[in-house]
């Protein structure tokens, strides 16, 4: 069913399964959106949804011929392991990202579109996020009380509309956009167990479960998970693997991935450094941990080249020297494609702004 206010874009309501084909078409620019739509057919999540600005199709298809602008939004407003409620790709992603290119400035990313294409663009994506405002977590259900909600993961193009475009909706006060995020690509054969420890570690290492009794250890590690009210809240839900000492039962290396798929924790003992723990956690990860959940929602294979392959995707700091180096290196063999961020807004705010039609006043210089 469409919907749409007056002078607003049209928004659908899509039944996940339906657009999984014309995600996974466009990976790995999709791969934020796909992985988190994915999850949450996984954990049978019932307060997710899927909007995007085209109708949905009837079943899962291949659309050949998408409008030339288009914008879709996952939100999960109840159910968060990750922090982020909402993730956002549009056919501007397509333009701005590109395998071949290892470097584009900023203009050069502007000048792929029309100054039309990108205020559509805008008024697209603002009238989703506005939609979100309907669906108020717990604890924010009354009327005119702040409604913040945190995207993940958002494409450099998209936090430049909503600054150009609506700035008011950026939640400064609570906390500033987080980045810019170098965002990581790799692909490893599908099907396969690509994450076999090495014969000179068989005697050392094994592969094993992470417990609650880790939680305090991993929780030291990481600041996401330390300030947490409940780690294991944040944990439980996400893959998730670790090496053991065989003597000692010690955790020396382990790693999560995000409800989106991205390698969010990654973390190995400095005394195990050196080793290649950590590309052999990631690769785990995506046979093991992300195999499950992607396998099961897949109606079609993902696929590079006419070959069965699963796309990995992680962020990293550039002056993270250690993990570009790992997302990087012969193992992985990663290529760092486009900037993220990861912003708090108020879906409030997108609805009052979307309804007072910013869009007739110029464009800014």
């Amino acid at each position: 069913m469409a919907h749409a206010a007056e002078n607003t874009p049209a928004y659908h309501i899509h039944p996940p399964r339906t657009l999984l084909p014309f995600l996974i078409e466009h990976l790995p620019y999709t791969l934020p959106i796909l992985r988190r739509t994915q999850f949450a057919l996984h954990a049978a999540s019932p307060t997710a949804r899927l909007f995007a600005t085209f109708p949905p199709a009837e079943a899962p298809v291949r659309i050949d011929t998408p409008p030339k602008v288009f914008t879709l939004l996952h939100v999960d407003r109840a159910f968060e392991p990750s922090g982020a409620e909402a993730f956002v790709f549009s056919s501007l992603e397509l333009q701005s990202s590109d395998l071949t290119t290892t470097s584009r400035s900023a203009e050069q990313e502007r000048c792929a579109w029309t100054v039309e294409e990108e205020r559509l663009a805008a008024k697209q994506l603002l009238a989703l996020l506005a939609q979100c405002h309907h669906l108020r977590k717990h604890g924010h259900e009354k009327e005119g009380e702040d409604d913040p909600m945190l995207l993940g993961s958002l494409n450099d193009v998209h936090l430049r509309l909503i600054r150009e475009y609506a700035p008011s909706i950026i939640r400064e006060d609570i906390a500033p956009p987080s980045g810019p995020w170098r965002k990581f690509v790799f692909r490893q054969p599908g099907g396969a167990n690509n994450a076999c420890l090495p014969p000179s570690m068989a005697g050392q290492l094994e592969w094993a479960d992470i417990t609650e009794d880790d939680d305090g250890l991993i929780a030291s590690t990481n600041s996401i998970v330390a300030s947490a009210r409940e780690p294991k809240m944040v944990l439980n839900p996400l893959p998730r693997v670790g090496i053991r000492t065989l003597k000692t039962g010690e955790l020396v290396a382990w790693g999560f991935l995000g409800a989106e798929g991205c390698v969010r924790t990654m973390f190995v003992k400095p005394e195990w450094r050196g080793m290649g723990l950590a590309a052999m956690v990631v690769k785990r990860l995506m046979d093991s941990g992300m195999g499950d959940y992607v396998a099961e929602s897949l109606p079609a294979q993902e696929t590079l080249d006419g070959e069965q392959t699963l796309w990995g995707h992680a962020d990293a700091s550039s002056d993270n020297t250690e993990s570009v180096a790992t997302f990087t290196g012969k193992s992985l063999r990663g290529r760092g494609m486009w900037e993220v961020w990861w912003v708090r807004i108020d879906a409030g705010r997108a609805w009052n702004v979307e309804q007072n039609d910013p869009w007739k006043r110029p464009r800014r210089t």
